[in-house]
């Protein structure tokens, strides 16, 4: 499969009905992602999007009442214009009549390139979830990373969402500040995570790819992986940190520790759950180093 026929998705949304509107990502300069670095940005005609729909829903035929769910995908398509985005899902709400939810990848950018209003009526036409690349809470860590958004880019993005009625669902990739921002990293990552009050945390471990500018530092020696034992103490400081509501989800293959539970209520026996793994030897953990792509 070429590079810019891979799809990405969360895996939440695994059983939504999946439409392309993009190829690319509107930023592409995150030092640590190598998902479309050879992807050039190219946003879909918008008319080559609406039949594409309507020969799906045709094809479906007696399954269409089964998508009830659809995902939009591409590295950003709230950059999209919100006009663009708008007809989208209006039509696909009269191909799919069982339609009741919309989400996809969207960025602090974008997020704030939107007005107010821009995002209600995304909501209003279907809209419910978006999903925010959040990485770090540390401004020290977002400069690094060059994330191209500041730790006050990203609660005002959150707050805009909330005052449309869309869901944010957030990630953040732990040892990505590596070993001396690690401790800055944790706290203000729940700082954070505790002003947005995202209905979803999911984790992931920094993991450097080939085909990216921090892959490159870490085969240079310049940037250095933190060991395993080292990243739980850093997951463990930042759950300890979070006093907000909120779904916490670690079910990416690189981290070192799996688990879904709810904060707070859960926090005590997620804690007692990362201090026994704490306890296991470093044999019993995956390698670290460099690794081709990201899936």
């Amino acid at each position: 499969m070429e590079q810019e026929d891979r799809y990405f998705r969360p895996p939440s949304e695994a059983d939504s009905f999946i439409i392309r509107v993009m190829r690319g990502c509107s930023y592409n300069a995150c030092a640590f992602c190598g998902m479309f670095k050879d992807v050039p940005l190219q946003v879909l005609p918008l008319e080559e999007v609406l039949r594409g729909m309507e020969a799906d829903a045709r094809e479906m035929g007696r399954f269409l009442p089964l998508i009830t769910s659809l995902y939009l995908e591409g590295g950003d398509p709230v950059a999209l214009p919100a006009p663009h985005l708008l007809r989208i899902m209006e039509h696909a709400r009269q191909c799919f009549p069982a339609l009741s939810r919309i989400a996809c990848y969207a960025s602090a950018r974008s997020i704030m390139s939107k007005t107010t209003e821009d995002l209600a009526f995304l909501a209003q036409a279907g809209l419910r979830r978006v999903f925010v690349g959040l990485e770090s809470g540390s401004d020290a860590v977002l400069a690094r990373i060059h994330k191209g958004c500041t730790r006050s880019d990203l609660l005002r993005a959150s707050q805009k969402l909330d005052l449309a009625g869309i869901e944010n669902d957030v990630s953040l990739m732990l040892g990505i500040g590596g070993p001396e921002l690690s401790r800055r990293h944790a706290l203000e990552t729940a700082d954070l995570l505790n002003a947005i009050n995202p209905v979803c945390v999911r984790i992931r471990t920094f993991v450097p790819t080939a085909n990216s500018p921090m892959g490159e530092d870490y085969r240079q020696g310049r940037f250095v992986l933190m060991e395993p034992h080292d990243v739980l103490n850093e997951l463990r400081l930042m759950i300890a940190g979070i006093t907000g509501s909120m779904q916490v989800l670690s079910e990416h293959w690189s981290n070192f520790v799996t688990f879904d539970k709810t904060l707070p209520k859960d926090r005590e026996a997620l804690l007692t759950i990362i201090d026994n793994v704490l306890l296991m030897p470093r044999e019993s953990f995956r390698p670290i180093g460099l690794t081709e792509a990201i899936s």
